[in-house]
């Protein structure tokens, strides 16, 4: 892990820890988990589980990090139980005025929480996270590509004039 990642590291530990009685678990995916971080660049992808009772304090808390120009930017899910039934909500939706939440994760997120990840502290996310298999992969990636990226480079290109000039 590089080292100018410690610091943040250190405080993401004091943002779980401080007032949530250290009920916490979280791990560290993307970039600097992989030791491709860059400083001023790059954000901070978390994978975290937070009892239901506490959730709005870490929403709170989120916005508090969020609101330090020196720190990078936070990403990620938080994992959460409401009356039995597992939660997801994304770290930007707690920017919101409205608490959206949903039972969605990425497939590229849980592959990554899964097999490239750091465990921070609290339980080992990664027993959160099934094995997906890297046909698995190939076919979310195929469909992202169909259903989210063909239709953006369409619109994208619908709205150029490609008029050839006199």
């Amino acid at each position: 892990m590089k080292n100018d990642l410690l610091p943040f590291l250190n405080s993401i530990k004091e943002l779980f820890h401080t007032e949530m009685d250290r009920q916490t678990s979280a791990c560290l995916y993307g970039s600097a988990a992989t030791d491709n971080w860059v400083a001023a660049r790059s954000d901070l992808d978390l994978f975290a589980l937070v009892p239901e009772e506490k959730i709005e304090l870490f929403g709170e808390k989120i916005k508090i990090w969020k609101s330090i120009p020196t720190n990078p930017g936070l990403d990620g899910f938080v994992l959460y139980s409401s009356g039995n039934v597992p939660m997801v909500r994304e770290f930007k939706k707690f920017e919101k005025a409205i608490r959206l939440t949903a039972n969605f994760i990425p497939f590229i997120d849980l592959w990554n929480v899964k097999n490239q990840s750091v465990h921070l502290f609290g339980q080992d996310m990664k027993t959160f996270v099934r094995e997906i298999n890297r046909e698995e992969l190939k076919d979310w990636a195929i469909k992202d590509i169909e259903n989210h990226w063909i239709p953006i480079m369409s619109y994208g290109v619908s709205l150029c004039d490609l008029t050839p000039e006199n």
